[in-house]
């Protein structure tokens, strides 16, 4: 596939489209499917960003007790306790996958996964898990797995590959949440909505104030990058034995 590397990027961020989204009304009912063309403030003072706008119907799929928006730790613990505790619960997730950083990202230790309540002391129970330099390490695809289990034997009924976008509110109460995924647009009644998507996305849409980046600047701390080294096979290293060792085979870390 050819790409164009002249183009300039939208300035539109996704925070932006979201927070347009709700206003909007995507998915409201009984709106064509008409696309209405022209200029909008893009979220950072300029009002001459163009866009279009798309108004289409949204079919009503399920309603549910509690509708969780984020399937990583903090998503997997509302929808597990949730569910337990009697309430008919949905958890989304845009990946194909649950666990968030805990997966997807790699961060593959446990906090206070002895010695507490919750969640993390639940998983430490049922994970195969492995001692490394003091911390609980456990494999990424073990933890997929459990967490498929603890949200079957709840009853949590969970749904993959769909972004939450949009919400419905009556007054300053949100009463369900407009969603994108293969099936199209749809939208889901519940009674309460927890937003775990990480960013405060669905928070945006609701209209809640947030802050963004530092006071001054508005800039961000960059994500911090983990990776996975294969074909080791002496014993592990942290510091400085483990920079040798990546140097011998030629790669420097920054």
């Amino acid at each position: 596939m050819q790409t164009n590397r002249n183009r300039p990027r939208s300035s539109v961020t996704r925070r932006t489209f979201i927070a347009n989204a709700a206003v909007a009304g995507i998915g409201g009912a009984g709106i064509g499917g008409a696309v209405v063309s022209g200029l909008a403030d893009d979220g950072v003072g300029r009002s001459n960003t163009a866009v279009q706008t798309l108004c289409c119907q949204a079919p009503i799929v399920r309603s549910v007790d509690v509708l969780v928006c984020g399937g990583g730790p903090s998503g997997c613990a509302a929808a597990l306790y949730a569910a337990r505790a009697g309430a008919k619960t949905m958890l989304l997730e845009t990946l194909p996958f649950l666990g968030g950083v805990w997966t997807a990202v790699g961060v593959s230790h446990l906090i206070a996964g002895r010695g507490h309540d919750g969640l993390n002391a639940e998983i430490h129970q049922r994970l195969p898990v492995h001692q490394v330099f003091g911390r609980n390490i456990y494999l990424i695809e073990d933890m997929k797995l459990l967490l498929d289990d603890l949200m079957a034997e709840a009853g949590v009924e969970t749904q993959f590959y769909t972004r939450a976008m949009a919400v419905a509110k009556d007054g300053a109460r949100v009463q369900g949440v407009f969603t994108a995924s293969k099936s199209g647009f749809e939208f889901l009644p519940a009674r309460v909505v927890i937003d775990a998507t990480g960013d405060g996305d669905i928070a945006a849409a609701a209209g809640c104030q947030f802050e963004m980046g530092r006071s001054f600047d508005g800039k961000t701390q960059p994500v911090t990058l983990f990776g996975t080294i294969g074909g080791y096979r002496g014993q592990a290293a942290k510091g400085q034995t483990l920079v040798d060792i990546l140097a011998k085979g030629g790669w420097r870390p920054s």
